[in-house]
């Protein structure tokens, strides 16, 4: 996973704890603007518990609302909700879901997020 050349627009992060707290899923995403101003996800997710693993990358360029397969083992899929981008801001909602052995497919993220965006690559990527 590479942020060289990104700026981060918006951060966000969720915990879930599942099977009386026997399993916990910690994930991040990060929403950047690319060096070729393309809209793109970065993700870190720590699984603890009965798979005990981190899993990270991207960014995955986003360019509509849809769903993407991103990992196999274990399967993670993205979806891409009300994705909207102007030549000055972007919003889109990203919703996660995994399949956690043994306690089956979890939504692990359900968030909006938003940002500027720069055509400069100078100015502050939240508009201050």
């Amino acid at each position: 996973m590479s942020t060289r050349g990104c700026r981060t627009l918006d951060t966000k992060r969720e915990d879930h704890r599942y099977a009386l707290g026997l399993e916990s899923v910690s994930t991040t995403l990060q929403l950047v603007q690319t060096e070729r101003m393309n809209i793109g996800l970065i993700y870190t997710c720590q699984f603890d518990g009965v798979v005990e693993r981190r899993v990270e990358g991207g960014p995955i360029d986003v360019t509509a609302s849809g769903e993407r397969r991103v990992h196999e083992t274990p399967e993670v899929t993205v979806t891409i909700v009300d994705y909207q981008r102007t030549d000055l801001r972007v919003s889109l909602r990203v919703v996660i879901r995994i399949a956690i052995p043994v306690i089956g497919t979890k939504t692990i993220f359900d968030q909006r997020f938003e940002g500027c965006l720069s055509t400069n690559g100078h100015s502050d990527a939240r508009g201050h």
